[in-house]
């Protein structure tokens, strides 16, 4: 219900609304901040001195994430204490304090759903709930012979994932009961013998004991073995009494014992008011093949056969998908909903259908770290926004590997107009650290080096002091952005592996879901959302896709390339965002005429000067038309 109010309001908006807005941009337009606290080692008055400060810099709301990553572990124990003090009462005592003083200020709260990344942690997610992973080992067979010899399991390795939790101090041990559990899974599933291009599934000749009794064919094979194992991998960066295992992506079970666990002792009554949203940070699972208790008989219900365990494996990829999607991203959104509250979620690192999974919450995430920031990556959770119709689309900001401290007001105008025209209109900055001066200046900083992701947004940050000028910045635009309709010229079904390079932004992705359910209209691509598209650009050729849309151009390939500005409609009027994404000046030239110049720095509308004008590399100007032109009978 809060996600229709939502997207109800800002649709209505008015043309005078929105100049109004322009002028004096409203504090729910506001960029937000991610509100790193170490644990729940921290105190009211401090608590609310810092969201005080937030405010006066512009910022309109904050999530609150709790972490460990860079705290100091040889601590004493009241203070370790202190810090896995999260998510139980006394921590919500202090969450209760902020959402009081939000409340009082016009600010606005999300939860990050855990501390640190991929979910999991705390007795809530046992031996029975943690994630699995399908491994594999194989020797060489030479036939013919009688082969009867007990199987060993594929070795279990330490991921990299579980050694970087235990750098941030997070404990690779156990309880002792959990371990004979942990075994309990870990099983073979399958044994396939190999040859040339013949596979084989001889798992029926596999005996209770793990003996494989086997008449080898002659020639020379490979035999694989198969075998479910319990993943090694921790939550990295958690707060909270361990153990600190992540949870089943594929059992619903899992995600709901989860939420339980972290919510458990959440506020009610501030839920859908101050209180906004539960956030999924990106859930980088390590896993090459993940695995579920029940995945053969999903995958048998999904896709009417056996599983085939020869991979690559395009069916056994979209069966993960299908239940990462149904028993994770669901749940959690279905969740939020009830409770009156929206999902923020980042669906990138998840091996899924993104544009289906971030269709799935309230409020698409997309960050400028993963796939270093590339435009497009960004796109992919606006496309979902705009297939999926969800109004807001937020970004975790300001964030690049290695280029923590090198942060300049010019840097960031340059992200915020990158991210404004790959659709964005929610920034969410990254972050701001709870002041604990337990060292040198700035103290406390999560992600400085050795893991340099991004600055410290806090009155201890060199540039804070430009900070409230860059919010004006961004709230005037995101003002614009939030209560507009996009409007794209191409429909790309995708996105592609490795987000390959699009020479132009006038597009959005298109998954096969949506396609399955477009229709043509006035020779236009037309998705139940309202998004239209003049064409539909395919990897390779498909012929019943042409002929279902027959009179809609479809193209091989990638559109052409060419500096469109985005576009965005609010009632009759058309913006136009121009952004200069090269690396040198650019000029541009303007439509012939009706158009306004936006000044985004200063919130006045004028005429333009003239009909060129030229931007800096990373620099944007927004115009408005003063009639709405169809894109069907734009030239």
């Amino acid at each position: 219900m809060a996600g229709l109010l939502l997207a109800a309001s800002l649709g209505a908006q008015t043309l005078d609304q929105t100049l109004r807005d322009f002028a004096n941009p409203p504090k729910s337009a506001r960029p937000w901040i991610r509100w790193w606290w170490p644990g729940g080692d921290v105190t009211i008055d401090e608590l609310k001195r810092e969201l005080a400060a937030m405010d006066e810099a512009g910022f309109g709301g904050v999530e609150i994430y709790p972490l460990r990553i860079g705290l100091k572990q040889d601590v004493p124990n009241d203070v370790q204490t202190r810090v896995n003090d999260y998510a139980t009462k006394s921590f919500y005592t202090k969450v209760r304090a902020v959402l009081e003083e939000a409340k009082a200020r016009g600010m606005r709260v999300d939860l990050a759903l855990g501390s640190g990344s991929p979910m999991g942690g705390g007795e809530a997610i046992t031996p029975e709930l943690t994630a699995l992973d399908l491994r594999s080992s194989h020797r060489t067979v030479n036939g013919p012979t009688q082969f009867r010899e007990k199987l060993s399991l594929p070795p279990q390795e330490i991921s990299a994932a579980s050694k970087l939790a235990a750098l941030t101090g997070v404990s690779p041990l156990l309880p002792k009961e959990w371990i004979a559990r942990i075994q309990a899974r870990t099983r073979i599933v399958a044994v396939v013998a190999s040859q040339d291009k013949t596979a084989v599934n001889i798992t029926r000749q596999l005996q209770p004991d793990g003996t494989l009794e086997w008449n080898v064919p002659p020639g020379d094979w490979l035999l694989w073995t198969f075998a479910q194992q319990p993943s090694d991998a921790r939550v990295i960066g958690a707060a909270g009494v361990p153990p600190q295992l992540v949870l089943d992506h594929m059992n619903r079970a899992a995600i709901e014992a989860h939420i339980a666990r972290i919510m458990g002792h959440a506020p009610p009554e501030f839920y859908g008011t101050t209180l906004r949203a539960i956030f999924c940070d990106s859930q980088q699972v390590e896993a090459t093949l993940p695995w579920s208790d029940k995945f053969p008989e999903e995958f048998r219900k999904r896709r009417h056969k056996e599983i085939v365990f020869q991979f690559p494996n395009p069916d056994y990829l979209q069966t993960v998908s299908d239940l990462w999607i149904e028993h994770f991203f669901t749940p959690m959104s279905e969740w939020a909903r009830k409770h009156h509250l929206l999902s923020r979620v980042q669906a990138h690192g998840a091996p899924v259908d993104l544009l289906r999974a971030y269709g799935s919450a309230d409020i698409p995430e997309t960050d400028q770290l993963y796939a270093d920031g590339r435009m497009e990556f960004l796109k992919v959770a606006s496309s979902a926004a705009h297939l999926y119709k969800r109004q807001l689309v937020s970004a975790e900001a300001f964030v690049h590997r290695n280029q923590a401290y090198g942060t300049t007001p010019t840097t960031l105008l340059r992200d915020v107009n990158k991210l404004i025209a790959a659709g964005v209109n929610h920034i969410v900055y990254h972050g701001f650290p709870y002041e604990l001066m337990d060292g040198p200046e700035p103290g406390w900083h999560p992600f400085a080096p050795p893991i340099a992701l991004s600055d410290h947004f806090n009155p201890h940050f060199r540039i804070w002091r430009e900070v409230p000028r860059m919010n004006e910045y961004i709230t005037r635009l995101q003002a614009i952005a939030q209560a507009a309709r996009p409007v794209m010229r191409y429909a790309i079904l995708g996105p592609a592996e490795n987000f390959p390079e699009i020479p132009t932004r006038d597009y959005d992705y298109i998954n096969e879901e949506i396609l399955a359910k477009s229709r043509m209209a006035n020779g236009r691509l037309t998705t139940p959302s309202g998004a239209d598209y003049d064409t539909l650009f395919l990897p390779a050729e498909d012929p019943a896709l042409r002929k279902r849309f027959n009179g809609l151009k479809i193209e091989i390939g990638t559109p052409p390339p060419d500096d469109a500005p985005a576009r965005w409609r609010i009632a009759n009027s058309e913006f136009l965002f121009y952004y200069n994404a090269t690396l040198k000046d650019r000029q541009y030239t303007l439509p012939t005429s009706g158009l306004e110049e936006w000044n985004i720095q200063t919130g006045f509308v004028t005429p333009p000067a003239k009909s060129t004008f030229v931007l800096e590399t990373g620099a944007a100007q927004l115009y408005r038309r003063t009639s709405w032109v169809s894109p069907i009978a734009r030239p």
